[in-house]
């Protein structure tokens, strides 16, 4: 993403060396649009828009667990340059980047409520993802339990039934 952003001139946006101009300024005694501002500001937004475009690429390309380590590595980063991440953001941006095939957890969890942390959120889509992958697996899975009828164990080889009615049963070991 350097690249990127040396070649669009957005990395003073990224390494926090670029500074908001005012919003406002005073022209004749009257407080007005800075339009330095607003050139600032479509820069930063342009800067914002390639960054997130850069987290849906990296979920395209690796599973759950690469993409929220690398994903908390980037707000980390973000933070560390004076920008603190909002959980709700950071949840929002999460689950856009885990794209389509993670639509209906990402519905269920937009509409959960309490939202859940961050953190939690992790965790959640972590395991949703094994549970997807056991669900589309081409092997058998192994058995969960075995089925036991101890009527039929206690009473191997003694040749009777409960009630002299075998319901198609044999107790013949």
């Amino acid at each position: 993403m350097i690249p990127l952003f040396s070649y669009e001139k957005l990395t003073s946006h990224i390494n926090g060396t670029s500074i908001a101009p005012p919003e406002q300024i005073e022209v004749e005694g009257k407080s007005t649009p800075n339009p330095a501002y607003s050139t600032w500001l479509e820069l930063d937004q342009h800067a914002l828009i390639l960054l997130n475009a850069s987290f849906t690429e990296e979920a395209a390309t690796s599973s759950v667990f690469d993409y929220s380590r690398k994903f908390k590595h980037s707000g980390d980063k973000i933070s560390t340059i004076g920008y603190p991440v909002d959980d709700m953001d950071k949840i929002h941006w999460f689950l856009y980047g885990l794209g389509a095939s993670f639509e209906t957890f990402s519905t269920f969890i937009r509409n959960s409520k309490p939202t859940p942390s961050f953190h939690d959120l992790v965790a959640q889509v972590e395991g949703h993802e094994l549970f997807l992958q056991t669900l589309h697996t081409t092997t058998t899975p192994p058995v969960a339990f075995v089925f036991q009828n101890s009527r039929f164990s206690n009473n191997r080889g003694r040749g009777s039934s409960r009630g002299g009615n075998s319901r198609g049963f044999s107790n013949r070991g």
